[in-house]
């Protein structure tokens, strides 16, 4: 009896532990899926007190915690990256970073959950208001950043695919099809190849217009290596599986359309 009450214990631990050493096992947030709530309270009364500094991005934060100076980075999210090194902001970095400081202002006190550093030795937090709502699940259904593993730590994942998928149903930040967001560059693509004129008044127009097609023909090569890259790319990241491959599609319509018009131009030269 206790050979068979270990097996079944085991059993069960190892199917309990398969998220955290397999985290693709965890499902992720689909558009269309029910909406959870993303911002459940818990308890955080035992929880450890930080006075929250400087805001560095929209993951980032400078804290004091037990009087020493500790740099907090938020588990399972990475907001877009600001800009740095000669590298440019990516899309919405500084809106997710005025985001962070709206949720954590300066000199406010917030309670955090830590789990271990990360390889810059930074302290991962779980990030809670005096209410018991994860902030780091609030940025994610804003839209201003994405879900993320780190170290093979998934303890907040769930709460952050919860928000993910709100974010993807409100269309927020890098959800909306708008600005410098993915979704809102295949828009513009896509309005650009309405506007190719199909029959050119004449041939410096045609010129014209073949190098306007391929111009937003390398455009939409970007846009569809964006989407399938498995580089860190939080614009991309930030989106639902479902988003990525609806996306992709008409990427793909856009690029068949191009390459037809382009075949048409050529042949009037």
């Amino acid at each position: 009896m206790l050979a068979v009450l270990a097996v079944i214990g085991l059993a069960v631990w190892v199917v309990g532990s398969l998220p955290r050493w397999f985290p693709d096992l965890v499902p992720s947030a689909s558009a269309s899926s029910t909406r959870p709530n993303p911002r459940p309270t818990i308890d955080v009364s035992g929880l450890a007190k930080v006075k929250v500094g400087r805001v560095v991005d929209g993951d980032t934060l400078d804290a004091t915690l037990d009087g020493a100076q500790t740099k907090l980075r938020l588990l399972n999210i990475d907001a877009p990256e600001t800009a740095h090194d000669g590298e440019p902001a990516q899309c919405l970095a500084e809106e997710a970073k005025a985001k962070l400081a709206k949720l954590a202002p300066a000199g406010s006190t917030l309670r955090i959950k830590t789990y271990g550093r990360d390889r810059f030795g930074r302290t991962l937090v779980g990030l809670y208001d005096g209410k018991g709502y994860l902030l780091n699940a609030h940025l994610v259904a804003a839209g201003l950043a994405a879900p993320f593993v780190v170290n093979g730590q998934v303890n907040l994942l769930q709460p952050v695919r919860d928000a993910q998928t709100e974010a993807a149903a409100s269309a927020s930040g890098l959800h909306q099809a708008s600005g410098c967001t993915v979704p809102g560059r295949i828009v513009a693509a896509e309005k650009a190849v309405v506007k190719l004129p199909p029959t050119p008044s004449s041939a410096a127009e045609t010129k014209q217009v073949i190098a306007s097609a391929e111009k937003l023909q390398r455009t939409l090569t970007v846009l569809a290596a964006d989407l399938k890259g498995d580089a860190r790319f939080v614009p991309v990241d930030a989106l639902t599986r479902q988003e990525v491959a609806e996306l992709s599609n008409r990427v793909g319509a856009a690029q068949d359309a191009v390459g037809r018009a382009l075949a048409n131009l050529r042949g009037r030269r």
